[in-house]
């Protein structure tokens, strides 16, 4: 038996690694194939729109966030007129990310911008809150020509003004983390009863059948070495049991 092992969409948000098994039968070897990372946008910010002091009563709003398109990142926003701040991250339960746009018309040249919708929670309640963040990422900071948004519909809330100090940023990379699909297919006769065993970096290993899939998530944006074991004698691995995939 030859094994075929073919890597394909590289680690990003997602990769598979299709390992096709061939038993007392011939499988011809194929090169892996390689797709392109997925670009993930990040904007990122913090600021103040109004004069003043951020002092209870006063009309100042401050931001402080950390978005990707990924449908990752924090937000903290407060309305010092109130004053309330809602909350946004993984350790306060119930919010996060739920849409991001990579431009936005809110800004004079909608590339330079982008807005995401998520939902929110004042701190000290219990209720969520959705809400949109427009942002535009105009000039260096320091310019005053940098815009934020933040509207809450459902309790008539908008405020929008260009930075009166602060900077918001708007780049582009590939993601830093993701997850690989292993997946086998075997054919020939004298197939394993008891399937294989699929390792990642010799490290994380889980079980696989004869014609399944497994994932593993959490890997970085570099090499991986993925290992098919538990073969047996009639099946032969073409190129070798262990195949590593270079993330670009």
């Amino acid at each position: 038996m030859n094994e075929r092992m073919t890597f394909t969409g590289v680690v990003g948000l997602l990769a598979a690694a299709l390992l096709v098994v061939g038993c007392s039968d011939s499988v011809g070897p194929r090169a892996p194939a390689f797709d392109t990372a997925p670009t993930v946008v990040e904007v990122t910010g913090l600021g103040q729109l109004g004069t003043g002091s951020p002092s209870p009563g006063n009309n100042v709003q401050t931001f402080d966030f950390d978005v990707k398109s990924d449908l990752t990142g924090t937000l903290t926003y407060t309305d010092y007129t109130f004053p309330d701040t809602l909350l946004v991250g993984p350790t306060i339960p119930g919010t996060g990310i739920t849409a991001f746009r990579t431009s936005s018309s809110a800004c004079t040249d909608p590339t330079k911008g982008a807005e995401f919708d998520g939902t929110g929670q004042v701190f000290g309640e219990t209720e969520m809150l959705n809400f949109t963040v427009a942002v535009c990422d105009n000039g260096p900071a320091g310019s005053g020509v940098d815009f934020f948004s933040f509207s809450a519909p459902s309790i008539n809330y908008s405020k929008s003004a260009t930075l009166t100090s602060g900077d918001i940023t708007k780049s582009t990379g590939s993601s830093s983390t993701g997850s690989l699909v292993v997946s086998t297919s075997t054919s020939g006769t004298s197939l394993p009863a008891s399937g294989y065993t699929a390792t990642v970096d010799g490290a994380r290993s889980q079980p696989i059948g004869i014609n399944s899939s497994v994932t593993f998530t959490g890997l970085t944006a570099t090499g991986h070495t993925v290992t098919l074991s538990g073969v047996p004698t009639n099946c032969t691995v073409s190129g070798g049991i262990s195949q590593t995939v270079t993330v670009p």
